[in-house]
């Protein structure tokens, strides 16, 4: 069978390189309770800014959509939105 440099390529090792499912994966972080609870108001933040931008631009449907998904995760979060 003639090598080719495919072949060649297919059967060398990089080194540091690993194998197998998941075997490059490093360990992940631990997020707090606190860390979690403000990424989640930033995304509340988010969709509160882009709600106003919307409604800003005569997009009222899109505006009221924002405004829900931001309630929504504040009920999720159990937070009153005065925070």
């Amino acid at each position: 069978m003639p090598t080719t440099s495919a072949t060649v390529a297919r059967s060398q090792h990089v080194a540091g390189g690993t194998a197998g499912l998941a075997s490059a994966e490093a360990a992940r972080r631990e997020l707090t309770a606190g860390e979690i609870a403000g990424i989640v108001r930033d995304e509340i933040l988010e969709r509160e800014t882009a709600a106003r931008q919307y409604a800003e631009a005569a997009h009222a449907d899109r505006a009221a959509r924002l405004i829900r998904e931001a309630q929504a995760i504040q009920v999720a979060l159990g937070d009153d939105g005065s925070g």
